[in-house]
């Protein structure tokens, strides 16, 4: 036990050893490196910044070198599903573009969507005042049943583009059909 005390203890003196050269200026390019994260986290957490605007990324693959493009929206409403997924779980609609297929996945933080695997599912999307859209929804190949996929990726995203308030229902598990909303205003979408 002694010995485990002793290698946190450590440990944390060595973390904050480093810490003290990295911002005390001495090493310029552990300082340049620190600034470089930080603006790369600023800009790819854009999502973070204003939850109810677009957010853009970019990603490169290490494996092939090819870029993905993102563009992710918070819903501006939290679900308030029983335990244990209390406490308000906010979804995020994604638009992917990985080697020129673009996918639409819609995600919860908590809660678990209901989408048959054989079958799929249906999703409504409402863009603005005008009448619902079905859309098809189904799993992702790891069965997460915190995601589902939205198809026809065309369809929804020359709608978004142009929508300033969107509309998502899903199913969830024990919950029902639930209403998730969107700021959708000012989508940006040429992949």
């Amino acid at each position: 036990m002694k010995k485990i005390l002793l290698l946190l203890a450590a440990t944390a003196m060595v973390s904050c050893n480093s810490n003290q050269k990295s911002s005390g200026g001495t090493d310029s390019s552990k300082t340049d490196t620190t600034k470089t994260t930080v603006n790369t986290s600023t800009t790819e957490k854009k999502v973070d910044a204003d939850p109810s605007a677009w957010g853009y990324e970019i990603d490169t693959d290490k494996m092939t070198s090819k870029l993905s493009y993102f563009a992710a929206i918070n819903s501006t409403n939290k679900l308030q599903f029983g335990a244990p997924y209390d406490g308000g779980s906010t979804a995020t609609v994604t638009i992917r573009s990985k080697a020129k297929k673009n996918e639409i996945i819609l995600t919860i933080d908590k809660g678990q969507f209901i989408c048959d695997v054989s079958e799929g599912c249906a999703i409504k999307v409402r863009f603005d005042n005008d009448p619902a859209i079905s859309f098809e929804g189904s799993e992702p190949s790891d069965y997460s049943s915190t995601t589902l996929f939205i198809h026809p990726e065309p369809k929804f995203i020359a709608h978004a583009k142009t929508a300033k308030k969107m509309i998502v229902e899903a199913e969830f598990y024990q919950e029902g059909m639930q209403d998730m909303e969107f700021n959708a205003a000012g989508l940006k979408w040429e992949h």
